[in-house]
């Protein structure tokens, strides 16, 4: 009797430990909040240049139960078509979302995606219905080698055509994404590489003649956020830096964004505050 209690507690406990193992609990907020609102302006200098002008560009409301699955997604947009509309989202057992829905403010749907996952929590097949559009991505993994390939459906001759192919690191981060046209041909090649920490520090970018045309350098904070971007163009061998940005962080007691600044040399400027309810 004893033993069989103790191999019930066991299988108990094994089942506890595999339930929501690939949940993205909290969307990778710290401290486990209830509620978090995020708010994003657009911000210009005024005429005069005496001051900055805050433009109400979104707000996004999330809601999560005791497990960090999300139960509520508001969206409010100063474009009044998709103003206050909500998501719905439906999870397996092991926390995959294997559905979600974007609902008007009316109740009406706008559009759902239908996911399907193989047994290491990876993305298999995603559906796509949007009124009177429907489209089937796959995704054919080989977990040896690390890559997997990306087909389309092509709703002309109801087939599948090849349209992308990832090749993994060792962390199953993207080192380099190859884009095909329907024709099978390259259509653009991203290379990137990573820093002990997998932050995707450099970016090559690639044409259709599989010339580097562009990349991206990418700087990091102690935390791990990006705070500087620079963008180079490369034309007929020569190297030019065309942009920077500088993004800035604030913080809550949790180790949680609540301030970021977006901006850039070419006057682009974003502001995002966030309120967390723990």
């Amino acid at each position: 009797m004893r033993n069989s209690i103790i191999l019930l507690f066991i299988t108990l406990l094994s089942l506890s430990c595999s339930r929501l193992k690939y949940l993205n609990a909290f969307n990778g907020y710290k401290g486990n909040p209830k509620n978090v609102v995020s708010t994003n302006y657009l911000s210009q200098v005024s005429e005069k240049g005496d001051s900055t002008i805050e433009k109400l560009s979104f707000e996004e409301l999330y809601s999560f139960d005791s497990k960090g699955r999300i139960v509520k997604h508001l969206f409010y947009s100063s474009d009044s078509n998709i103003n206050k509309n909500w998501w719905k989202y439906v999870y397996d057992k092991s926390g995959n979302i294997i559905q979600n829905t974007l609902f008007r403010k009316d109740s009406s749907i706008v559009v759902t995606n239908n996911y399907q996952f193989n047994k290491y929590g990876q993305i298999i097949q995603r559906e796509y219905l949007g009124g009177n559009d429907k489209s089937i991505t796959q995704k054919r993994y080989d977990r040896k080698k690390r890559e997997v390939i990306i087909y389309g459906y092509n709703k002309t001759n109801d087939s599948l055509y090849e349209k992308e192919k990832i090749y993994y690191n060792d962390k199953w981060k993207d080192k380099e994404i190859i884009g095909f046209n329907k024709s099978g041909k390259l259509n653009t090649r991203i290379e990137n590489e990573y820093d002990d920490n997998q932050n995707n520090t450099r970016q090559n970018w690639y044409d259709s003649n599989n010339k580097m045309y562009e990349f991206y350098k990418n700087f990091f904070n102690e935390k791990n956020d990006r705070i500087r971007i620079e963008k180079y163009n490369v034309r007929k061998g020569d190297t030019t830096l065309i942009e920077t940005s500088k993004i800035e962080y604030q913080y809550d007691l949790k180790g949680n964004v609540i301030y970021e600044r977006f901006h850039s040399n070419k006057s682009t400027s974003s502001i995002t505050r966030t309120k967390f309810l723990y």
